[in-house]
């Protein structure tokens, strides 16, 4: 049963706080994440499994000798970034829907821009590193020009002409308010 303790998780590496679990086999103490015996290559777990296999005669030493060689090359490809990439949950329209609004509050709080455009008329753009706003009557030169750099495309290589008006863009549909855009 988990239990809350500051002491750290017996991986490598690991720095996950919070509940620990004690594994029954080498009576280390894991986080949750590592607490199943594969998640933290258990050796006194793949002992038992070892004495249980050679009891029912499962287990020669050229099959112990092939599986060590899948575990070695298994663990070479696998790396902790790999897992966390596969077993990212997908979300739903609703979570989506969320995280855009506050990808956009966070893009609201920290973009640069002309003092003189009233609130209600701002956008919001992330151009590279460079969180920017400017007003719906701003032209794609104009824009550029705040982020200092010669023109600006979508982040699906769309380009943008100079004199397109941010409203219109808008109201075409091709950006929206906390949009992405790559500079050219």
């Amino acid at each position: 049963m988990p239990v809350y303790s500051s002491e750290k998780c017996s991986v490598d590496g690991c720095g996950l706080k919070g509940q620990k679990v004690t594994c029954e086999f080498c009576k280390n103490l894991f986080c949750l994440q590592h607490r199943h015996t594969d998640d933290h290559s258990c050796g006194e777990y793949e002992k038992v499994l070892d004495a249980k296999r050679a009891e029912k005669g499962v287990i020669t030493q050229e099959t112990k000798a092939t599986i060590e060689a899948l575990k070695n090359l298994v663990s070479t490809i696998t790396t902790p970034s790999t897992k966390t990439a596969t077993s990212k949950k997908k979300l739903s329209d609703k979570q989506r829907a969320m995280a855009a609004k506050v990808r956009l509050m966070k893009l609201k709080a920290t973009a640069k821009g002309p003092g003189f455009v009233p609130m209600s008329e701002r956008i919001f753009f992330q151009i590279g590193e460079k969180r920017i706003f400017c007003g719906l009557d701003f032209t794609i030169a104009r824009l550029a020009g705040l982020a200092e750099c010669s023109g600006l495309a979508t982040i699906n290589d769309f380009p943008l002409e100079a004199e397109s008006v941010i409203r219109e863009l808008i109201d075409l549909g091709i950006l929206i308010n906390g949009d992405e855009l790559v500079a050219l």
